[in-house]
């Protein structure tokens, strides 16, 4: 799992600098939910990049 700061930081601006807090914990509750939800649909994520409104996730879909 990565981070991405320049996506965490304009998600803040986008939002709003006073609410920073919020984002940050909305980004990492996210983050959290998206790789519990593909472990219990059993699926492989091979990276994760937490960027806020930016995040991404790859993974192989392939089922063996």
């Amino acid at each position: 799992m990565f981070v991405d700061l320049i996506g965490i930081f304009l998600t803040v601006i986008i939002v709003s600098p006073r609410y920073w807090f919020i984002v940050l914990l909305l980004s990492f509750i996210e983050s959290a939910f998206t790789v519990l939800i593909s472990m219990a649909l059993q699926s492989s994520i091979t990276e994760v990049v937490a960027g806020g409104i930016f995040t991404t996730v790859t993974g192989s879909f392939n089922n063996n």
